[in-house]
């Protein structure tokens, strides 16, 4: 069974890209949905189809043999088990980088029929930034979000690869630094082109 955890901070479009592969090739990937406590929410349309909405005795009542549990300063809590991963496709599970590094590569080890690789997306903060905006309208309540930095993956077990969705230029007559993000057709290519690198496919 393989697993390619996605990593990324918020609004670099990881949703939309793994939304994508997995409507392309249904029969190939299988997307993994996180079991959480917290409420649906409302302003993301995706939502209701990335996660399973559960009750706090529910999570009671199965927290033994949860993996890459995560315990929200809000206090809403979010996990996976064993059931969340399908053993005939490639899993896809959009996960925090610290997670993928240590929970999911903790209890893989000693799974001989489990592979797990990591992917990391990444554009530029001014980038997220802008996107951010557009979405809500607004700055507030963008943060850096430095607890998701790739950094945190260094000297980890997991075998991960970091993808730049975009790139910087100068601008012609200027020495100032510009950035240039892709189309969402051209992150799509470039991503799809990672995972059949990483997880030994041909798409």
């Amino acid at each position: 069974m393989k697993i390619i955890a996605i990593m990324a901070k918020s609004g670099v479009g990881k949703s939309t890209l793994i939304g994508k592969l997995i409507e392309e090739h249904p029969n190939t990937f299988h997307y993994v949905r996180s079991y959480t406590t917290r409420a649906v929410r409302e302003e993301d349309p995706n939502d209701a189809n990335t996660h399973i909405f559960v009750d706090e005795e529910f999570w009671k009542a199965n927290q033994e043999g949860a993996i890459a549990v995560y315990f929200s300063p809000k206090g809403y809590v979010s996990w996976v088990d064993e059931s969340s991963f399908d053993p005939d496709k490639v899993n896809i599970y959009a996960i925090d980088p610290l997670a993928a590094s240590t929970d999911l590569v903790d209890w893989s080890r000693g799974k001989l029929d489990v592979e797990v690789y990591g992917l990391y997306l990444k554009v530029d903060e001014n980038e997220r930034l802008s996107r951010w905006t557009k979405r809500h309208g607004t700055t507030a309540g963008f943060t850096y979000e430095k607890h998701l930095n790739p950094d945190v993956l260094e000297g980890s077990d997991l075998f991960y690869e970091v993808l730049e969705l975009g790139s910087e230029y100068r601008t012609r007559g200027y020495e100032n630094i510009r950035y240039r993000a892709m189309s969402v057709e051209d992150a799509y290519d470039v991503f799809k082109y990672s995972i059949e690198i990483i997880g030994g496919l041909l798409l």
